[in-house]
């Protein structure tokens, strides 16, 4: 890649040298104008088709190595295309998947708690929202999460269409945030008790709370929607709660900042 952008950087400048000495900028350039422009054009073309290429990165498998760690704190920021996340059993690893368009991981254990952030390059954004039309699964993100570890996780996404299925896993805190989305939400149904906020935007988000999980919600949506089945989560004066939720094994507390789109959760 790296010699196709030294070529083209070389036919414009000998362009550019060519077209100058041809009116008079730079005296002593031979050959016309036509051959010159000709040069220009073909070098332009050479290192947008580089850079379009660059971006078209195809889909990448990559892991999170869970080590001695215990606990998990994981960071996903998808900016656009197609987002799917479930628990799914994997010892010896905190998550892994794979990236269409690749992706930039970070990671840091401190004592018995691995961090780690997964976040796609900015390169592709263009190419991932274009793709959302096309369902071209060149640009999805599919991503387990060890569903036997305590984690935290953190979800910040904009222009996408997600599928997260956490029934399985172990999640004690639960954020996302999220721009002009499509979500569907499955929450833990065994993770003992997990504090869960969500912060949406012009954005869709359907949840399903799994039978025999308690669930508490408070917030507002602003100008947008928010629909509740009061036969499970009856409405109080605060918002909606669960008969059982004080008592109750598996519980979630859930707290909703909208925008101007719609919450329904069932």
């Amino acid at each position: 890649m790296r010699g196709r952008y030294i070529w083209a950087v070389a036919l414009v400048l000998v362009g550019l040298w060519l077209l100058l000495g041809n009116i008079g900028w730079l005296p002593g350039a031979s050959w016309g104008i036509f051959w010159s422009l000709v040069l220009i054009v073909a070098g332009v073309v050479l290192i947008l088709e580089a850079a379009r290429r660059g971006r078209q990165v195809g889909p990448v498998d990559d892991t999170v190595p869970l080590g001695t760690a215990v606990r998990g704190k994981l960071t996903v920021k998808h900016g656009a295309g197609r987002l799917v996340i479930q628990g799914v059993e994997g010892p010896g690893y905190l998550a892994w998947g794979t990236f269409g368009g690749g992706v930039h991981k970070t990671i840091n254990t401190i004592d018995d708690v691995i961090e780690a952030e997964l976040s796609m390059d900015v390169g592709v954004v263009a190419d991932r929202v274009a793709s959302l039309s096309k369902r071209n699964k060149a640009y999805e993100w599919n991503v387990a999460v060890n569903s036997a570890v305590p984690l935290d996780l953190n979800l910040d996404t904009g222009v996408s269409d997600q599928h997260l299925d956490l029934s399985r896993t172990h999640i004690t805190k639960f954020n996302l945030n999220t721009g002009a989305s499509s979500t569907v939400l499955i929450l833990p149904k065994a993770a003992g008790f997990t504090e869960a906020r969500i912060n949406s935007g012009a954005a869709s988000v359907k949840i399903t709370v799994p039978q025999g999980v308690s669930l508490r919600v408070t917030g507002a949506m602003g100008l947008g929607s928010l629909k509740v089945d009061e036969n499970r989560f009856p409405k109080t004066t605060d918002g909606y709660e669960s008969p059982d939720f004080q008592t109750a094994a598996n519980r979630v507390y859930l707290t909703i900042e909208g925008g101007v789109g719609s919450v329904e959760i069932r």
